[in-house]
């Protein structure tokens, strides 16, 4: 049964909790605040102001604190509790966010195109960031929309053209590519990962209205490295790999089909440029 039932202000967008300080925080996309909210009533305890529409949240279960991107500040708002404590600038549009092994990865999008041409251009990065300074920034083909960490490894879903998305696999302590691949899925709503099975979970909504599971070793041929190891990918070829996923329907019925997807070949010399 449901507890309780509060308000999530005018355009909640992200959602997060905070088990330090014990608060649900909610970005609010139209109103640029963020609520604290009390997990055993709902009540709001603060509304922070943050920068222009805030997209996403993360947490920094080190030192307690939350991150907040801001896409029209290009801008990420860092909470302390109940209060803002600083803003960090980045150099494009953020639109998605996620803390792992004491760096901050910040995915996004920049205008690239002249002020009122048409068609709009856009590039697309992911940056990394540790002690409020950008260590990497590296160029991505399509909006990264969501960011997930496991075992040492980032895993990015972006989508382009036809909404297309790729799995990206990232090493952050150097901010290498390791592994690209296309997966068949449209209009992906979420992801999330299970830490202990290695699976990487995928929504799409309507009308397909399927999750997917996906092994996070069908991604990468070598095993996932330590947080307390730092690794420099070696020298991989193009390969054609072949491997299952399931796909399971919001109504249950559950189908298994097999893709072929073509690894990048990616060196330890490759990179992007560091800010």
């Amino acid at each position: 049964s449901i507890l309780w039932k509060a308000s999530a202000g005018k355009d909640a967008v992200a959602l997060l909790y905070d088990p330090v300080d014990n608060l649900i925080y909610i970005a609010d996309n139209s109103s640029n605040l963020v609520l604290a909210i009390s997990p055993s009533n709902g009540a709001v305890i603060s509304a922070i102001q943050v920068g222009n529409n805030p997209v996403a949240l993360t947490y920094d279960p080190q030192n307690g604190l939350v991150y907040v991107a801001n896409y029209n500040n290009e801008s990420l708002s860092v909470i302390n509790g109940t209060e803002l404590i600083t803003t960090i600038e980045v150099p494009f549009k953020p639109t998605a966010v996620a803390y792992g092994d004491g760096i901050l990865l910040v995915g996004g999008e920049k205008v690239v195109s002249k002020p009122y041409s048409y068609p709009v251009v856009l590039n697309y990065y992911l940056a990394g960031i540790e002690g409020g300074k950008t260590q990497f920034t590296i160029e991505l083909n399509g909006t990264p929309e969501f960011i997930a960490y496991y075992k040492g490894y980032a895993i990015i879903t972006t989508s382009g053209l036809f909404n297309l998305v790729k799995l990206l696999v990232v090493n952050p302590s150097n901010g290498k590519i390791v592994s690209e691949k296309s997966v068949n899925v449209s209009f992906p709503t979420s992801v999330t990962i299970d830490p202990n099975e290695g699976l990487i979970y995928i929504t799409e909504e309507y009308p397909y209205n399927q999750i997917y599971a996906i092994s996070f070793n069908n991604l990468i041929s070598t095993p996932p490295i330590l947080s307390t190891t730092t690794t420099t990918p070696t020298t991989t070829t193009s390969s054609t790999t072949t491997f299952t996923y399931t796909s399971t329907s919001i109504s249950s019925k559950t189908t298994t089909q097999i893709y072929s997807s073509t690894e990048s070949a990616v060196s330890s010399s490759s990179s992007g440029s560091s800010s």
